[in-house]
């Protein structure tokens, strides 16, 4: 692609999206009864912005980007651990 054709399919694109895949899991063992205590969630958001249409010098663009991977053990009703990027 040249540069043109990339610049037009980026103006073509709405500002607000998605930036890494975005998922919801539940894990439930299978050799014991399912419980409150046996069961977790992994979730991951992940959205983008373009804070300007066109590029910048050197073809650059600026975009927001947040990303937030969530281990949820659920028998404790919150968040064991979170990590989160910020790109």
């Amino acid at each position: 692609m040249t540069q043109e054709e990339i610049d037009r399919q980026l103006d073509l694109e709405d500002n607000f999206g998605m930036y890494r895949g975005n998922y919801f899991i539940m894990g439930l063992p299978f050799d014991r009864p399912i419980t409150s205590k046996t069961a977790d969630a992994k979730f991951q958001l992940s959205i983008r912005y373009r804070m300007l249409k066109g590029s910048l010098p050197f073809h650059s663009y600026l975009m927001l980007t947040y990303t937030q991977k969530t281990l949820w053990d659920m028998s404790q009703g919150m968040a064991r651990k979170a990590e989160v990027w910020r790109r």
